[in-house]
């Protein structure tokens, strides 16, 4: 499994936006992947984003996704060890299809842990009724994607690796 297939969506994790707010009549209100995955204290000119757990545990299974798609990649040269790597492939594999699925997942648990719906309307004095709708951001649903993909398509050769009978 190329260790690349775990790393894209990592970056695209990280560097791109997660979660962003949509209102009738205005302009989309974006939040970076930094603050979907770890939230934001309070601040004079904002209010607190909280940290969402769903997101930690995606991030944290692309980590280990990645190490395993590395140690995979790296013990077939030691002759020894082609059963375990396969193994290791195997594991990498399902993170990375478990981390994308959970990166999809994104808006309603950023929204779960905020206390706020996905969608609705809110009413106010001097505007009316705004209706409002958070939506996941371009990068990370081709984080999703690729984590995915990477993931589906290096299973069958990690699977292949693994039930391998030594010569």
């Amino acid at each position: 499994m190329p260790p690349s297939s775990a790393l894209s969506p990592l970056i695209l994790v990280l560097a791109t936006n997660s979660v962003g707010l949509s209102a009738t009549g205005a302009d989309t209100n974006w939040y970076s992947g930094i603050q979907g995955l770890f939230g934001q204290p309070k601040t004079d000119s904002q209010s607190e984003i909280k940290a969402n757990a769903g997101a930690i545990i995606a991030f944290v299974l692309l980590i280990l996704g990645l190490v395993l798609a590395l140690l995979a990649s790296l013990l077939p040269m030691l002759k020894k060890a082609e059963k375990f790597a396969g193994f290791l492939g195997l594991g990498g594999s399902v993170l990375l299809i478990v981390a994308g699925i959970l990166i999809f997942c994104e808006v309603p648990m950023f929204c779960g842990t905020q206390g706020v719906g996905v969608s609705g309307s809110a009413s106010f004095p001097l505007i009316g009724t705004v209706s409002y709708k958070y939506i996941l951001g371009g990068g990370w649903i081709v984080a999703g994607i690729l984590a995915v993909v990477g993931g589906g398509v290096a299973f069958l050769p990690s699977l292949f690796a693994f039930l391998a009978k030594k010569k």
